[in-house]
């Protein structure tokens, strides 16, 4: 699965478009780029589309392969546009308290053991919805201006993560485009494979705001990896439905 990790980075916001007139599509359409860090030299770069409106989220990545988030039906696809394939993966929210909801605990139980299984791997484990005290989001003092928007400095960690955000609140998120943080937060809580996707929007649903830049810090035993992720171009505008849809002629992938 792709990461945040993986997202490319050239400073500079282009700026902010607010158009006027939205229909019912209205959203978030913004450019990304990441430039990808190891033992002093960079390793990759590579750019990234977002189509963000409401409970869904579109990813399309420099190398052709899309990602769409729908917290509306608890759902996550990466499309391989070369073989017109997709996988797709349950997200499923964590109760309060580290419980699965009261209605998936009875649609398991009706599956075979078989089906329970192979369902359950794709599922946070109650275990680990319980260490939810392992994130630390600290907001600081500190202050810097980037390309025009005054941004606060934010300090996150989880597990060998560690993130410096700067956050604007000139971006106006309104406050159901901000209870994607929220959600996204829970469905992807200890998920593996979805750290950094936590990472950001726990600690964005805590904070508030729009997040203009990052900078990551995976450590590990092979060597730490540092990337930087800025925000090229934002601008808000009608986006079509279809975009969030599964693509007509694409199958799922043999596992």
């Amino acid at each position: 699965m792709r990461t945040l990790l993986q997202r490319a980075l050239v400073l500079g916001i282009f700026g902010l478009v607010l158009a006027a007139g939205f229909d019912v599509w209205a959203g978030w359409h913004y450019n990304e780029s990441t430039t990808f860090y190891g033992k002093q030299k960079v390793l990759s770069r590579e750019k990234a589309t977002i189509y963000w409106q409401g409970m869904k989220l579109r990813r399309e990545n420099s190398d052709g392969s899309v990602e769409i988030l729908r917290l509306d039906q608890d759902m996550y696809w990466e499309l391989d546009s070369s073989t017109k394939t997709y996988r797709q993966f349950a997200l499923v929210p964590v109760a309060e308290g580290g419980n699965l909801p009261r209605e998936l605990d009875e649609a398991l139980a009706q599956l075979s053991p078989e089906e329970r299984q192979l369902l359950e791997q794709y599922l946070p484990s109650r275990s680990a919805t319980r260490q939810a005290e392992m994130v630390k989001v600290v907001p600081g003092a500190e202050t810097e201006t980037i390309s025009g928007f005054q941004c606060q400095k934010i300090q996150a960690r989880y597990r060998n993560l560690n993130a410096t955000f700067w956050v604007t609140n000139q971006v106006v998120i309104a406050p159901e485009d901000q209870a994607f943080y929220r959600e996204l937060a829970k469905r992807t809580m200890h998920r593996e494979g979805m750290e950094d996707w936590y990472l950001w929007a726990e600690a964005l649903s805590q904070v508030g705001g729009f997040a203009l830049k990052q900078e990551q810090l995976l450590e590990s035993a092979a060597g730490n990896i540092k990337s930087v992720i800025l925000v090229e171009k934002l601008v808000q505008e009608p986006i079509a439905e279809n975009l969030f849809q599964l693509p007509h002629g694409f199958v799922p992938q043999d596992e």
